[in-house]
């Protein structure tokens, strides 16, 4: 039996150990390992699914245009979030220590095949790089627009409860600060 047979037979348990990884890297993990249901736990299900599509195509070594539409999935979660860009995207070498502590649960070993697949693997990460510096671009540029409408003031300016006590407690520590220096 051939590596990738057994990566299939064992499918469940290495999507189920990376889907786990990668959750636990939020600060809700454990609603988003536990909660299933999709207008509840949108975070969490769309990760889920889209590292089940994107083992599923890996496995059947897809060209890597329909890797694009998981990883944006997932990708586009984790750009918004207080990821580094090495961060959001490291959950695709997450995938290389599950698939190799599968395989050493019973000394199997695919030298050459599972090098082919790392290779796949880390081709994707590149992937992934490319989606989350796209999404970084779109988020600038929202905010962009946002700054240039005269938008930003509803969630930046004065008229914002939380933007107003931020600047008032700014103000008063630098008035603190003034005061401890005369």
């Amino acid at each position: 039996m051939g590596m990738k047979n057994t990566l299939t037979d064992r499918k469940k348990d290495i999507v189920g150990k990376w889907v786990e990884l990668i959750l636990g890297t939020y600060e809700s993990a454990e609603f988003f390992k536990t909660q299933k249901d999709r207008m509840a736990n949108p975070v969490g299900v769309n990760v889920a699914e889209g590292l089940r599509k994107i083992f599923d195509l890996l496995l059947e070594e897809a060209e890597p245009a329909s890797l694009s539409e998981p990883l944006d999935q997932v990708i586009r979660i984790r750009a918004v979030q207080d990821f580094s860009p090495s961060q959001a995207v490291s959950f695709m070498f997450v995938l290389k220590d599950v698939i190799r502590k599968e395989l050493a649960k019973e000394d199997i070993a695919f030298p050459e095949e599972l090098d082919a697949f790392e290779a796949r693997i880390d081709q994707t990460v590149l992937q992934a790089f490319d989606i989350y510096m796209a999404c970084r671009e779109r988020l600038f540029q929202i905010r962009l627009r946002e700054l240039q409408k005269g938008t930003h003031i509803l969630t930046d300016g004065t008229k914002c409860a939380s933007a107003w006590l931020k600047n008032k407690l700014s103000e008063s520590a630098d008035n603190n600060h003034k005061n401890s220096l005369t």
